[in-house]
């Protein structure tokens, strides 16, 4: 690994400036200007319009200008949460919010990207390398990028299977003053802009950028379609313009899924509205907390980047946290012997055999899965590390039974899984619930909304999963939780 790391900064080729790899590339040695007003068209089912031109469009109303200061450098975006009344209410327009509206913000962002780049890639070239174009030679201009796809971009309210289910391969090829990008969903045209931004650089001496190395042709396609990030807002003190710069650094390697572990036994950041005091009182702090809007926020910028964003909150284990607002649900709460009923403090889990907890179920995941549907089709049940021994505490069960517990569970599961297919979304399941207790449930197999399985504790847990006919999320906590001090590569 840290040979690799050294090979990239001595040994570049000129595609190195793109990640990932594309799948095949070639270039040649000319270099283009982009011109001053460079024109996007998309062309698609025998028609032609105009995506971007010279200068911006004004936003129209709170929602357009909501999404245009998230289309836009991420300090925009800052200033935006920053300054966003508490009391604000907003709505999302279904007329401004689709893949059609998706695909002109894009090129808007493209080109503004693009034009104020200061990227000068002098660590690409040996030492004292005139690796620049003379700022007197001859210019050769791009002037437009056209966009070719098979199928318009949809003007119907944005629909989160159709656009994310969408092929994400793409063709740019960089020749004379117009270059071309065809892709054959709106999914993949997102990831052909962010190449196409990545080819360019900024002059050190002169202002413009250009592209060394015309003609370009990429063909590109992802090997697999879940190149995710999971990332901990609970346990973490996350605010959301820290989501903003992950998701921006996500597209730019061109990743796909952002999970966000969004409550634990140590804080319940998240915002329920209809159970306002869980992040009340559950939160670190009051200016932790996750309000609706936010997480709103989030989720239309991780769209209009090509990222589903999608929440977990960790059942029936983790949740120690929801005693700070609804003591009666939770079991062996904040044991002093914690290493005997948690993995770690603090202790404490929703009792297994209460109505009250299936009252809270169903009132946290409707609130929660209502206001996330419109934007993914994933929810993460969660599932891991659920204790035996706190059950011993738990006046409804008073059993560390494996044999007493595992029924429980699984009605506990299949209840989150319905509430899941009720907004039509795919759960996601941590390994244990299949290796260790057995469940069933829905696999990938049986429906494309069936069950996937995320395994980390090991590698040979993926072939266990998949004899069970279940698909798999991978990410072995040794190698890549980064918070983990077994892994000595993340030592600083």
């Amino acid at each position: 690994m840290h040979f690799h790391l050294w090979v990239f900064f001595v040994v570049l080729r000129p595609i190195d400036a793109i990640w990932p790899e594309p799948a095949e590339w070639s270039t040649g040695s000319q270099v283009s200007w982009l011109g001053d007003a460079p024109e996007v068209t998309l062309r698609c089912e025998d028609r032609s319009s105009i995506l971007q031109t010279r200068g911006r469009q004004r936003p129209k109303n709170h929602f357009t200008s909501l999404m245009y200061n998230l289309l836009y450098p991420a300090e925009a975006v800052w200033s935006h949460f920053q300054s966003l009344p508490e009391q604000e209410n907003w709505q999302v327009d279904g007329k401004d919010f689709s893949e059609n509206y998706i695909l002109h913000e894009a090129a808007y962002e493209t080109i503004n990207s693009i034009q104020n780049s200061r990227f000068v890639p002098w660590k690409m070239h040996k030492r004292n390398e005139a690796f620049e174009p003379h700022p007197d030679s001859p210019r050769h201009e791009l002037l437009a990028l056209q966009i070719q796809l098979s199928l318009c971009p949809r003007n119907s309210t944005f629909d989160p299977d159709t656009f994310f289910d969408g092929d994400e391969s793409y063709e740019l090829a960089v020749a004379n003053e117009t270059a071309i990008l065809r892709s054959n969903s709106t999914l993949g045209s997102l990831r052909g802009l962010q190449t196409f931004k990545q080819l360019f650089y900024a002059h050190s001496s002169i202002s413009g950028v250009y592209i060394p190395y015309i003609p370009v042709h990429i063909s590109d396609r992802p090997k697999w379609r879940h190149r995710g990030l999971s990332i901990d807002i609970a346990r973490n003190p996350f605010k959301p313009q820290d989501l903003i710069r992950t998701i921006e650094a996500m597209a730019t390697t061109k990743m796909s899924r952002l999970h966000v572990h969004a409550t634990d036994s140590q804080s319940w950041p998240l915002e329920i509205p209809s159970l306002p005091d869980l992040a009340r009182k559950g939160a670190y702090h009051p200016d932790l907390v996750w309000t609706a809007e936010d997480l709103k926020g989030i989720q239309l910028y991780g769209v209009s980047k090509g990222i589903s964003v999608f929440i977990e909150i960790d059942m029936p284990g983790h949740t120690a946290s929801v005693a700070h607002a609804f003591p009666n649900l939770i079991a062996a709460f904040d044991e002093l012997d914690w290493s005997t009923f948690a993995a770690e403090p603090l202790s404490g889990q929703l009792k297994l055999n209460s109505t009250a907890v299936y009252d809270f179920l169903q009132d946290v995941l409707t609130d929660l899965l209502t206001r996330t549907s419109p934007y993914t089709s994933f929810y993460h049940i969660g599932g891991d590390e659920v204790n035996l021994p706190a059950y011993l505490l738990d006046d409804t069960v008073r059993s560390d039974d494996p044999a007493v517990l595992q029924p429980l569970l699984q009605q506990f599961v299949n209840h989150a899984i319905a509430l899941c297919a009720k907004h039509r979304l795919q759960p996601i399941v941590w390994e244990e619930l299949v290796l260790d207790w057995n469940l069933t449930f829905p696999s990938a197999k049986d429906t494309s909304k069936g069950t996937l399985v995320q395994v980390w504790r090991n590698s040979n847990r993926i072939e266990e999963v998949l004899k069970k006919g279940h698909r798999v999320v991978f990410g072995d906590f040794k190698h890549w939780y980064l918070d983990c001090k077994r892994f000595k590569f993340w030592k600083l």
